[in-house]
């Protein structure tokens, strides 16, 4: 069984394919996740909330324009910081790819926390 489905039985869709991610859902988490190893130590990690915002413990948050910021891109290096990084929020897996593939380590690591 996937982790996710394990974690999140009622997770209404599936997680995202991304070349080098994996399944890393945390059932303390609000929502399913999936993670890359980019350097040692240091992870991107991307959650996934809820298809249904209604269903996200956070229904009421978006852009400030009305777009429902599905996905939350984080940087994790656990040996160094106790908590991750925010590098950015997104409506579409498809601009969470864009926003990835655009960036290096180096600018990842450089990168100003977003909360």
């Amino acid at each position: 069984m996937l982790n996710y489905k394990y974690c999140f039985p009622d997770y209404d869709d599936t997680l995202p394919s991304l070349e080098g991610f994996s399944d890393c859902s945390y059932k303390n988490d609000t929502c399913p996740s999936i993670s890359k190893e980019i350097d040692i130590d240091v992870y991107l990690v991307l959650y996934c909330d809820y298809k249904d915002h209604n269903l996200s413990e956070y229904p009421n948050i978006d852009s400030g324009n009305g777009v429902y910021n599905r996905f939350v891109l984080m940087l994790d290096q656990p040996m160094v910081e106790c908590n991750a990084k925010l590098l950015e929020l997104f409506p579409t897996i498809e601009d969470v790819k864009q926003f990835i593939s655009k960036h290096t380590l180096e600018d990842f690591l450089s990168m100003e926390d977003q909360m």
